[in-house]
């Protein structure tokens, strides 16, 4: 599984610049896999990216104005 392959590099590389035992907190998109790997008590709380997610909602907004193309 992805998530778990995620949650053993970052686990991995947070242990190499010695900081592991200093998070108190994990920011991530809201894809399902870093979600899933950063949901745990090793990394904090899960923060999610307000800047992608504001990203992904004026991308959303963006498509409800465009004209649909027409089909041949």
């Amino acid at each position: 599984h992805s998530a778990i392959r995620l949650r053993r590099f970052i686990s991995n590389e947070l242990e190499k610049l010695k900081i592991k035992n200093k998070i108190c907190a994990i920011t991530t998109d809201n894809g399902p896999d870093i979600r899933a790997a950063a949901s745990t008590a090793d990394f904090g709380i899960r923060l999610s990216c307000v800047a992608h997610d504001l990203n992904l909602t004026i991308k959303s907004a963006l498509w409800l104005h465009k004209k649909p193309k027409k089909r041949k």
